[in-house]
C-alpha cells in the first residue's frame, strides 16, 4: 500500500532538498517560491544507482536530465579517451537540459 500524499511529498522533500540545493539557481527559486521547490523535490527528481564503468550517456544522447552527484565519483570524456574531468560528490551535470533541448558531446561514466 502507498504512502499518503502529504507523506511522500514531504519525504521527497527531506531526501531531495540538500542535492537540489547545491545548485545556485534552486537556492534562489526555493527563496522565491517554496512551493516550486518542494513540488520538484516531489515530481522531478529521482535517485538513481550507477555500476561501476556503467555508461549513463554518450556523445548525442539527448540531455533530458541534470545529474546531481551524491557518492562515488564519474568521469566525463569529451573524445573517444580524452578525460575531461572528474566528477565529485556535490558537482552536477547536463544543466542545459533544463533550459533548452541539447545533445550530449561526451560520454559520463
Amino acid at each position: 500500500q502507498s504512502l499518503p500524499l502529504d507523506l511522500q511529498t514531504r519525504m521527497h522533500t527531506e531526501v531531495f532538498s540538500p542535492t537540489l540545493m547545491q545548485h545556485p539557481a534552486f537556492q534562489r527559486l526555493r527563496k522565491v517560491s517554496r512551493l516550486c521547490h518542494i513540488a520538484i523535490c516531489h515530481l522531478a527528481m529521482e535517485a538513481k544507482h550507477c555500476d561501476v564503468s556503467q555508461e549513463l550517456f554518450m556523445p548525442g544522447d539527448a540531455a533530458e536530465d541534470v545529474l546531481f552527484l551524491r557518492v562515488g565519483h564519474l568521469d566525463y570524456f569529451k573524445g573517444k579517451d580524452e578525460l575531461s574531468a572528474r566528477l565529485e560528490p556535490g558537482d552536477w551535470v547536463g544543466e542545459p537540459a533544463l533550459w533548452l533541448r541539447w545533445p550530449r558531446s561526451g560520454s559520463l561514466v
